[in-house]
């Protein structure tokens, strides 16, 4: 079975006419059997994910890292989208830390009164938008993601905390093929090369001490060993930044590459 990242959107709170908010979808098979995970939900999800030829009613769950606004701009879309597209009662699992539920009622308030004028002008409706909350505490039941009954399968998911201050609590998820067990540690890898764009400036990232680097080089080399070889690309305010800068930025990753 494959396991296929698609980054939907890697864009910053600020709008850009390039780049979708936050959004990954991690496909676990092929084909009509296939599942899809949501993980995170900003602004333009839906379109990008049109864009791969699947929509909300594809969705297996939907999964968020942290209550960042703009990683659930679109989670009211996603949640509406799939509701009018699926016609049948389909819930829609979503799994976030703690505080999710909450953020999911105040989303259900805020549509009450569409959710109103759909099941009085469609006969094909005659419920309200399905929603399963399930919150997640990393220290819990060792970090595993379980869902409801019926729901996946192909993958098992794990969740560990992630350092995102001042946002607490913060969390990353873990797709592993289902195999009985997880079995932790990367230990195949000898190579570890992050690269990454920002929206902010290079000062005001280390001013709040970069954690997306910090997560992903100390995380990651626990879990790969620490004989592992560690490099960071990074373009900073991407969004100002002009053609030379983007160049010199790709041709600066290609070198990194090339040198492994």
């Amino acid at each position: 079975m494959s396991l296929a990242v698609t980054l939907l959107g890697t864009g910053s709170p600020m709008p850009s006419p390039d780049r979708a908010g936050p959004a990954t979808l991690i496909s676990a098979g092929e084909g009509p059997e296939a599942e899809h995970y949501l993980v995170d939900a900003g602004r333009g999800v839906l379109m990008r994910l049109a864009a791969t030829m699947l929509g909300a009613p594809n969705l297996t769950a939907v999964l968020i890292t942290h209550l960042h606004s703009d990683h659930i701009t679109d989670l009211n879309d996603v949640i509406t989208t799939r509701w009018v597209m699926t016609f049948e009662e389909t819930p829609l699992t979503i799994v976030g830390p703690v505080g999710t539920q909450k953020v999911v009622d105040h989303i259900l308030a805020s549509l009450d009164p569409d959710i109103e004028y759909r099941l009085a002008h469609h006969e094909d409706l005659d419920h309200r938008p399905p929603v399963t909350v399930i919150e997640v505490n990393p220290d819990e039941q060792g970090g595993v993601v379980e869902l409801p009954d019926g729901q996946g399968g192909k993958v098992a998911i794990t969740c560990g905390q992630t350092d995102h201050k001042p946002v607490e609590p913060s969390v990353g998820f873990r797709f592993d093929e289902r195999s009985g067990k997880i079995r932790p540690g990367l230990t195949n890898i000898g190579h570890l090369v992050g690269i990454s764009t920002y929206g902010s400036p290079k000062w005001y990232v280390r001013a709040i001490n970069d954690n997306g680097r910090r997560t992903l080089m100390r995380a990651l080399r626990v879990s790969c060993g620490l004989r592992v070889s560690r490099r960071w690309v990074g373009l900073y305010a991407i969004d100002s930044e002009g053609h030379d800068a983007r160049s010199e930025f790709a041709a600066r990753v290609e070198r990194e590459m090339s040198e492994l």
